[in-house]
This record gives C-alpha cells, structure tokens and sequence, in this order.
C-alpha cells in the first residue's frame, strides 16, 4: 500500500506569532542558495536536486502510538555504502523533548520512502514523496501516521541542511552572486556520511533540545496535502501558472497564458522529472534490494509530474481552451484585467487540468492494484486466440494479410475493456 505526500514551505509570518518563524525563513534562503531561486533565467541544478533526493530514498520512518495516539517518530536514514550503518533520530511528536526516553508505546506503524521529488523556484518548495506502509492497518490511522511520517522527514532533513548552511563560510562564488549559476557539488549536506561504519550495530543522532523543537515546529508548520487527487491539482494548477504562490500569498494570482516568463514553469518540471528517484524495487525486501534510481520510468511521482506538464501546456493551448484568445492582445508582458483572467482561468481548469487529473489518478490508482498484469495476460490470451484462428486458416503466423486482419480486429475489440480496466470499472 502506498500513499503520496506532498509537503511545502509555508509563507512566511511578518509578525513572527507562529512558532519556528526564524528556521522558515532560514529554509527560505537555503532554498534560494542551494536548489535555486527559479527566476527568469533559470539554472537546473540537477546535482544538488539528485543529491537532496538522496536523502529520503530508501528512508524508513516509524511511528510509535501510545493506543491511538502518536508519540514518536523514528527516522532511519539510508546508508551511503554497503556495509555501512543506518543512523537513528528519536524526535517526538509533541514539543516535549526531554522526556525522549519514555516507553516504546503499544503500537508501531512503519513506512519506506520508495519515491522523492523537490519542485523548487522562485515561489515555492514543494517535496513530493511516496511512502510504503510496512503491513495493512486500520486505514484512518496509517493515513495519519503517514502524514507524521512525511512531515517530520521533511522537517528533519530541512533543518539539518539549514544547520549546516549556517556553519559554511560564504564563497567568493556567493559573495560575487556566480554561485547562482552553477550546480556546485557538495551544496547539500549528507548526513548520513558522518554515520559510524559498522554492520552489527546501529548508531543513534543525539539531537540537542533546540534542535528536536525545531524540528517539531518546523513539522507542523509545513503546508501538507495527500493523495493522487489534491496533489495532482496542485501540481496541475501550478503548471499551468494558476496556483498561489506561497512566498508571495498576499499578490493575486493572473492567469496569463501568452507569458514567456509564466510559462517557464514547464522547463522547471521537465527538469524535476529529469531527477525523480526512486528505489529500483517496490518491493520492502532487505534493505539491500533497495537502490537508488534517479531515472525510473514508472514511478508515481514521474506520472504525477508527466500530468502536470500536460496540463500545462493544454491549459496554454488555444485548440484545447478557445477562451484563451481573449487574453492574447495584452500578449507576453502585458497583464489582463482581473476579471477577466479569472473567467478565462476558470475556462482552464475546466477544460484542462481537470481532465488531465482525471487521467492522472486513474494511471495511479491502477498502479495499486495488479491492473497491469491484468491487462497483459489478457493480450497474451488473445494472441494466442489470433494465432489458433490463423493456423487454422493454414496463414503463416504474422505473414498473411489474414493474420494480420484477425490482429487488427482483435485489438479493435480489446480496446474498450482495456479501458475499463485501467479504470477500475471492470475485474
């Protein structure tokens, strides 16, 4: 059972009244510094995006209840090298840090991050992941307990990077603004490298109080949606330039679809596709079968992402949103009345990236169930079907126009229940 995560940074607070204020803004311009700022002329940094994912792939993350209530999170971090011990953090789901060494609890609900994307530009950090949940439970708590889990993973691994963003030095790169251009190795903090190597125990991070308050603040403030729908329209709405923009809350979004510069959101996905990780089995075997893959072509994040760009790109399209065209004399620079962009976006969402979310989360809800073999062991049957009648009619298997006649036919009629399979109308 999967279940997919989508956490962003949260705007910021003028008047610092939410807890954990100064470690947002931190993560604000670590962000900036470290993944890119995303502006008009946008540099990938596909190193330091790859480098970032690393971190979560393979992550195990267990939540402790007492009854029904969750009380600690145990973070597993990924071993760099084979061989090598995974580290432990111990964080507690209150503030209460110092009493970490209470009991166990009376339950434990455990997931692997088996997938991980970072969407980063100039008005936002998103960090997408897919956890596995290690057994089936009582739906409403493992769906609870998978928030926590992606929560205080993100959180963790954010603060980690901000504390040792603090401790460098600025370069000659940063302080001349040069750094901006380039995807420099070593710009994300591997934690796990400092990890003792052994292969009989595992080591634990000692957390100092602040630390672990931070990282509970920093959790809980974290903007968090799940599941395919909610995150598919995010994305969707984000690709075609219609989504707020969470650095920026107070300035009203406008549709703009002939704006180069809105547009250059697309590049920034394609680029984030480009260095989607996952684990090359999705399968929770021994941790060794878990491995790193930052090219995969199915993974569920790379669907998520494939639909937000052509959601994009048909939400820009005039064939696809006629309505468009009222906006086109105020061109690329040009910004549209209010009201009248947001008749047009309306137009958008209902003709582009609704549909696109529809077929969206039916490709992954299809990936949950064993859909796919369905359909295969289907094809294959009727080949064999094709083959017999062919045979029988004395072709030569894949020569004869009879043969290739019976093929056509039988793809033909295969088409509709292929469909209503991939959308779960029929078993």
């Amino acid at each position: 059972k999967h279940s997919l995560h989508l956490l962003s940074l949260p705007p910021k607070n003028d008047s610092f009244s939410l807890p954990g204020e100064s470690l947002v803004r931190e993560c604000w311009r670590w962000k900036d510094s470290t993944l890119g700022d995303g502006r008009d002329y946008f540099v990938p940094r596909p190193r330091a995006l790859k480098a970032f994912h690393s971190l979560y792939v393979g992550m195990e993350i267990t939540i402790l209840f007492d009854n029904d209530d969750p009380l600690e999170v145990l973070l597993k971090l990924p071993s760099s090298e084979e061989g090598q011990s995974a580290a432990e953090v111990k964080l507690l789901v209150s503030d209460e840090c110092a009493s970490m060494d209470h009991g166990l609890g009376s339950s434990s609900k455990t997931f692997v991050v088996e997938e991980c994307a970072a969407l980063s530009n100039c008005a936002r950090l998103d960090v997408i992941l897919v956890l596995a949940a290690d057994k089936e439970d009582e739906a409403a708590k493992t769906e609870k307990a998978a928030e926590i889990a992606a929560r205080h993973a993100v959180a963790y691994h954010l603060q980690q990077q901000v504390s040792s963003y603090r401790s460098k030095d600025i370069s000659l790169l940063q302080r001349t603004g040069l750094s901006s251009w380039l995807d420099l190795p070593g710009a994300i903090h591997l934690d796990r490298d400092s990890t003792t190597t052994t292969t009989t125990k595992t080591t634990t991070n000692s957390l100092q109080k602040e630390q672990c308050t931070q990282i509970t603040q920093l959790a809980h403030r974290l903007t968090s949606m799940e599941g395919p729908h909610s995150i598919s329209t995010h994305l969707s709405l984000i690709a075609g330039g219609l989504a707020p923009r969470p650095n920026r809350p107070k300035r009203e979004v406008i549709f703009r679809p002939y704006s180069s510069r809105d547009a250059h959101i697309l590049l920034q996905l394609k680029r984030t596709v480009e260095v989607v990780s996952t684990t090359t089995s999705s399968t929770r075997g021994d941790e060794g079968d878990r491995k790193v893959n930052a090219r995969s072509g199915r993974g569920r994040i790379k669907t998520l992402l494939d639909g937000a760009l052509t959601a994009g790109k048909a939400a820009r399209n005039e064939g696809v949103v006629p309505e468009i065209k009222r906006l086109k004399e105020y061109g690329s620079d040009g910004t549209p009345p209010v009201a009248l962009a947001n008749i047009v976006a309306e137009a958008a969402i209902e003709r582009a990236v609704k549909p696109t979310v529809a077929i969206c989360v039916t490709k992954l809800t299809a990936m949950e169930t064993d859909t796919a073999e369905q359909i295969s062991q289907l094809r294959r049957r009727v080949d064999e079907i094709v083959a017999f009648l062919a045979n029988g009619l004395g072709d030569d298997m894949g020569t004869d126009k009879n043969h290739i006649q019976l093929k056509k036919m039988a793809n033909k009629l295969l088409h509709e229940p292929t469909m209503r399979l991939r959308e779960g109308g029929i078993e």
